[in-house]
């Protein structure tokens, strides 16, 4: 599969840009390009949702002395936020596998295991991350004049 045809090519870019510039928002970053390269909506959700998860994934990728980032040679990669975008992907979404194929996802796959276990062991530290109903709103408002 080729780079530009990746499903997380654009949000591995995307993210890339949003790492080196953390001073802006994701936001702007995406949509300030003048419509020239704006994101697809999924390219944008699926980097919103890789960095809310980013201090769980470096967490996992520093354990045990960087052993897991050593083991996926991590800091050897050019494309960092691709590789960002694989692992939130693999561990964290809703169908916890990667699309597509590629050299990055050849040594994440490799290591899935040891992956899986640091990210349970993570997120049995810290359990708001895995509770899915932390997405639930705090507040609802009801609109009485409506309802009957």
């Amino acid at each position: 599969m080729s780079k530009n045809t990746s499903p997380y090519y654009a949000a591995g870019t995307l993210l890339n840009t949003y790492l080196q510039h953390r001073n802006r928002g994701l936001k702007s970053i995406a949509f300030d390009s003048g419509g020239n390269n704006v994101p697809s909506s999924s390219s944008y959700a699926t980097v919103a949702k890789t960095i809310q998860h980013l201090p769980a994934i470096n967490s996992i990728l520093n354990a045990d002395n960087k052993k897991l980032s050593k083991a996926i040679d991590f800091d050897s990669y050019k494309n960092k936020g691709l590789a960002y975008v694989m692992i939130y992907e693999l561990l964290f979404s809703k169908f916890q596998k990667i699309r597509g194929g590629g050299q990055i996802k050849r040594m994440i796959v490799k290591h899935e295991k040891e992956l899986r276990r640091e990210a349970d062991e993570y997120t049995s530290k810290n359990p708001s991350l895995g509770d899915p109903s932390s997405n639930f709103p705090r507040y609802v408002r009801v609109n009485v004049m409506h309802s009957t």
